[in-house]
């Protein structure tokens, strides 16, 4: 996951999950910061998957691989 990228994230395990856009995640603590609904959360990084991968990361990507 990178910055930019669309990632669904839940809070608890009795809530369905949320989408957001990746702010910063912080391998070190291993935290997402998420923008969703116009407000920025904290989610543990465990509760945090890639939904969509932003373009531009994606154009990266492949020019890290050659």
């Amino acid at each position: 996951m990178n910055t930019g990228d669309m990632v669904r994230f839940r809070t608890s395990d009795k809530i369905p999950w949320d989408i957001g856009i990746l702010i910063e995640y912080e391998k070190l603590l291993k935290v997402a910061k998420i923008l969703a609904h116009g407000k920025m959360v904290s989610i543990r990084a465990s509760d945090v998957q890639l939904h969509q991968r932003h373009p531009d990361n994606i154009e990266i990507l492949k020019r890290g691989s050659r």
